[in-house]
């Protein structure tokens, strides 16, 4: 299963070896005609995504600010701190991405040269952040398995210590499987004879073209890694918590003062639960484009380019990934009373009513 989101082999019998966007001709056989490919680009790309983009930004900046204020001497906060970080990244440079459609509009020549920018300086970095982000929802999912079915266990795989080093591991095992990537396109300047104008342009490089054969076998491993196995792992780690969070929830009625601790612990599991189904919930409907690549590849990429249909399933994978991370905010605030508090304290107005005025005070 190849990892289509990647969107680093294409366009290679081209003869400049040029990343153009695909002429539409009957040849081709799109089934994405050119101006519903517009028209969905300019919806999806200009607004939907990049507004997503802009909320996410936000609202990773506010987890990292109340979990500094928490502080990270708990392994939890530790872990929520990166996912953020990674997710902040992620989500920041995909809405500047896609604000490429909107310098387009204004003007095209300018919008041709910051696609081809973005396609060699932005894209591989953006994607690594992505898998990362990934990475990081496994070990959310396996730490809350172990601490809730072996919590004795749990004292020591889930220590502060212990969640440091993974976080320092994952990272590093994405940014040596990325690195291969990043010499993969290369920015160059082109006179574009019917506009007569010279015009920036994302080509295939030497490195790439050289190396094709172990880069589409390692692109292939990680779409393995990526998608089907991470998917399996975050999948059943989620269902195991979920009859865990069921049983204690039968219980909790029963449970004394002395056993409160016991109902802060259900609260924290439930909300990271929820972070893990948000994360399959926008990764399994990525798999089905994944397994569609593998079995018509021919409605992917045509003569050499890449389809409108490729391009839209591009798109759509932003749209989902992004929203995965910019809802974490939402799902801390909405679910973790510790965490609301401290929103509420360091952001909400709070508003005192006097005789004359209505003074709001920050």
């Amino acid at each position: 299963m190849e990892d289509w989101d990647s969107n680093l082999f294409t366009n290679l019998n081209d003869t400049d070896n040029d990343y153009t966007l695909p002429e539409t001709t009957e040849e081709d056989k799109e089934l994405v005609s050119e101006s519903v490919f517009d028209v969905v680009d300019t919806i999806l790309s200009c607004f939907v995504i990049t507004s997503i983009g802009l909320f996410g930004t936000v609202g990773n900046i506010l987890n990292i600010i109340i979990l500094v204020h928490h502080g990270l001497r708990d392994s939890t906060n530790a872990v929520l701190m990166s996912l953020s970080v990674s997710d902040l990244l992620y989500v920041s440079l995909t809405a500047a991405r896609r604000a490429g459609c909107i310098v387009s509009y204004f003007n095209p020549v300018a919008g041709q040269i910051f696609h081809a920018f973005q396609a060699v300086y932005l894209l591989t970095v953006t994607r690594l952040f992505s898998h990362i982000s990934c990475a990081l929802i496994v070990f959310i999912s396996m730490r809350r398995l172990t601490a809730v079915y072996f919590p004795l266990k749990a004292r020591i795989l889930c220590s502060l210590r212990t969640s440091f080093v993974y976080l320092a591991l994952l990272p590093s095992l994405w940014i040596v499987l990325t690195i291969p990537f990043f010499p993969v396109y290369s920015f160059s300047w082109k006179t574009d004879p019917l506009l007569n104008i010279t015009v920036g342009q994302a080509r295939i490089s030497e490195y790439g073209l050289s190396h094709w054969e172990a880069l589409s076998t390692l692109d292939l491993f990680r779409g393995y890694l990526k998608g089907p196995i991470h998917m399996l792992v975050i999948l059943t780690c989620s269902v195991c918590i979920a009859v865990k969070l069921r049983a204690a929830s039968k219980m909790r009625k029963e449970m004394t003062s002395k056993k409160s601790r016991g109902i802060s612990d259900v609260r924290v599991e439930k909300m990271l639960l929820f972070v893990c189904l948000v994360y399959l919930g926008a990764g399994l409907p990525l798999l089905g484009p994944s397994i569609f690549y593998v079995i018509r590849p021919d409605l992917i990429q045509v003569n050499g380019n890449v389809t409108n249909l490729f391009l839209l399933l591009e798109i759509m994978y932003d749209l989902l990934t992004v929203t995965k991370s910019s809802a974490n905010f939402l799902i801390y605030v909405t679910i973790s009373t510790k965490f609301y508090k401290t929103y509420a304290m360091l952001f909400k107005p709070k508003c005192i009513k006097s005789k004359s005025e209505l003074e709001c005070k920050l």
